[in-house]
């Protein structure tokens, strides 16, 4: 809806300052456009600062006369005098220019660039067109003391609770290294940015096909056309203010994408994207416009003369402009986009159609889902993709552990972390699974009988609440496979641990509060070769869950000599080791092995 209402918008704003050609040509592009399609139709807030910033400049527009001729435009006679903004009719457009402005700011953060443009185009005005500023600048003062009064809550907010602009914090590298000496970021960057209308584009994947350009050839062209005629007509002998307050807009909406990681970001840049699609329609129209003049005065010289017609030369050129586009754009975010592999993993999607088919075909019971463990995100999608609030989700990585139950239950093996041990170790039915749901191109969906993985030790309990059960180890002369199994007998000792933003903020440790460590150690009691990690999250686990863990030792390139492995487990941000509840010790010795 907001995606659609930004179209209408752009519509309106650029049909007041350059007629319904433009209009129509700039509404079209957006429609179209990949970066407005992907922000609008994955429900992401970003597209929200269009609307406000697009409904902002259009009552501002409304408030500010445009005539004929746009350079001598005047209000009363003669112009000579400043109209007193109480008894102005227009003091509406500007106090809801004003309201709009102040809205954006709790859209998201570029919006802070949106008052910019307008103070900027009152300092072009300062210089170049003093009369027109005479005229409204009480009515640009409203709106940005409008705007100011509507932030001010914002701003308290934000000034008690600094925490919350740790995001902003994080993105901004460049600054950071300008600051201290090193501008290379920053030019870097501008160079990225500024070639990602026809070179390279976004390079987040989460939202773009990976260094997509904005726009194809004939796209690319049409825009820099609008942004050189822009620069013409801002700066050349008849000073058009209208081209001034673009070109300051298309500044201040790609500034977000030179100061702030990664460079071009499609999201960070969303302030640009009505201006982006509105400097190709006015170039276009422009050229019409003057292929019209040419032609009357060629015929007005000449009678003999046959020019080209304007018209139909300026309607091949939109069309070639907005089908190119209109096709490139809607095939690119339907259809290549979405197949992507990695767009999947980022957008969880494989966990919830694996989750629609649970909702279609099971009742709540234990399942425990394949996916990262360093963020728990993939196990808040798979929740919120359930329709009922009783299913246990438990989460594991099938390239490094598998894990059963108490009782029967599912296990949801996403396409992206197929082929790894998980799926080794249940194929072989040890764990009494059965195969009840797959979709070759999203998940495998496992029931799950039994709940023994393996139990050929004497369980040795650690204080924390999990039992080693059992061990296996393989040695080569490079490598030592070591497999642990674990029972949790206990409620789990655990630190606290919020859902982290992702990725974390600057301030935020995204470590894990718990992990195994096995470390080979040799004859003088020095560790010279280990493994450390856990493929569970452990504060999904419950009682009476088991898990096998696989770990890989590089032992290549060791001395002769005899070693122990051993085993433990502690919390990697502490550092602190968990004790054996029997031997009080912060390890069990695993395994010995000589080499010869």
């Amino acid at each position: 809806l907001l995606g659609t209402l930004g179209v209408l918008l752009t519509y309106a704003l650029v049909r007041r300052q350059f007629g319904w050609p433009a209009a129509a040509i700039a509404a079209l592009a957006l429609a179209v456009s990949f970066w407005s399609l992907m922000y609008s139709r994955s429900g992401q807030r970003h597209i929200s600062l269009t609307v406000t910033t697009l409904a902002s400049f259009y009552f501002l527009w409304q408030a500010i006369p445009i005539t004929g001729s746009w350079q001598h435009h005047v209000r009363g006679e003669g112009g000579s005098s400043a109209p007193n903004i109480l008894n102005d009719p227009n003091t509406h457009h500007y106090a809801l220019a004003g309201v709009f402005m102040g809205l954006g700011f709790y859209t998201y953060f570029a919006s802070r660039g949106v008052p910019l443009i307008l103070i900027a185009w009152m300092v072009y005005l300062a210089i170049w067109q003093r009369d027109l500023l005479k005229e409204i600048w009480q009515g640009l003062l409203l709106t940005l003391l409008t705007t100011v009064v509507l932030a001010v809550p914002l701003f308290l907010t934000l000034a008690h609770q600094p925490e919350a602009e740790a995001r902003v914090s994080e993105l901004a590298l460049p600054i950071y290294d300008a600051l201290d000496g090193d501008w290379s970021t920053i030019a870097s960057y501008s160079l990225t940015t500024l070639g990602m209308f026809t070179h390279t584009g976004d390079s987040e994947v989460l939202y773009n096909i990976t260094e997509r350009p904005v726009f194809g050839f004939v796209g690319g062209i049409v825009f820099w056309g609008g942004v050189l005629l822009g620069l013409i007509k801002s700066f050349g002998p008849d000073r058009d203010s209208r081209y001034a307050f673009l070109l300051l807009w298309l500044g201040a909406g790609l500034a977000p994408g030179v100061l702030s990681v990664p460079a071009a970001s499609l999201g960070h840049n969303i302030l640009a994207l009505p201006v982006v699609m509105i400097l190709p329609a006015i170039a276009i129209s422009e050229a019409g416009g003057w292929l019209t003049r040419y032609q009357r005065n060629e015929q007005a010289s000449d009678s003999s003369f046959q020019g080209p017609i304007a018209p139909s030369t300026v309607l091949i050129l939109a069309l070639t402009f907005l089908v190119w586009e209109g096709v490139r754009g809607p095939y690119d975010y339907f259809r290549v986009w979405p197949d992507d592999g990695f767009t999947r993993v980022l957008h969880h999607s494989d966990l919830h159609e694996a989750a629609e088919w649970l909702n279609q075909n099971s009742s709540p019971q234990p399942v425990a889902i394949g996916g990262f463990l360093t963020e728990r995100w993939d196990q808040e999608a798979f929740r919120l993709s359930l329709e009922d609030d009783d299913w246990k989700i438990r989460a594991f990585d099938p390239e490094h552990a598998v894990l059963t139950f108490s009782e029967p239950g599912l296990i949801v093996i996403p396409a992206f972390k197929r082929l790894g041990y998980a799926e080794t170790v249940y194929s072989t039915g040890a764990s009494g699974q059965t195969l009840v749901g797959v979709d070759p191109n999203s998940f495998t969906i496992l029931q799950i009988d039994h709940r023994s993985l393996a139990a050929s030790d004497a369980p040795v309990s650690f204080a924390n609440g999990l039992d080693l059960t059992g061990h296996e180890v393989e040695r080569s002369d490079e490598t030592l496979v070591a497999m642990t199994c674990w029972q949790v007998e206990d409620n789990l000792s655990l630190p606290p641990f919020p859902l982290l933003s992702k990725p974390p903020a600057p301030d935020e440790d995204g470590s894990p509060r718990l992990a195994i460590f096995l470390q080979v150690i040799d004859p003088s009691g020095f560790r010279v070769a280990g493994w450390d990690g856990l493929g569970v999250d452990p504060y999904s686990l419950e009682v009476g869950d088991q898990f096998c863990q696989r770990s890989i030792v590089d032992i290549a390139g060791l001395p002769t000599g005899a070693y122990q492995v051993i085993v433990g487990l502690y919390n990697p941000v502490t550092g602190q080791r968990h004790l054996v509840r029997t031997t009080n010790e912060d390890h069990i010795k695993l395994y010995e092995f000589q080499l010869e």
